[in-house]
């Protein structure tokens, strides 16, 4: 089971919380990006994103919005 955290992400509150799960196990089931468009319903992108690049690190940025969606949708064993 995976969860994408684009769209309940907008809070920043939240962020730090899902920041907080990386150091978990669950690191490999979290993703981001799939849902990104749902934002604009909510807050600004350009806001958004801000949040999401100061809470989140590089690492951390590499894990939800590539490593951990690719395993997703191709089943790779990374």
């Amino acid at each position: 089971i995976f969860t994408d955290i684009s769209y309940i992400g907008y809070k920043k509150e939240i962020l730090s919380y899902i920041k907080l799960l990386l150091n978990t196990n669950l690191k490999n089931k979290i993703l981001y990006g799939s849902d990104f468009y749902m934002i604009e319903m909510d807050k600004a992108e350009k806001d958004y994103i801000n949040n999401v690049f100061e809470i989140f690190n590089e690492i951390e940025l590499i894990q939800i919005a590539n490593k951990n969606p690719e395993k997703f949708l191709f089943k790779f064993n990374i």
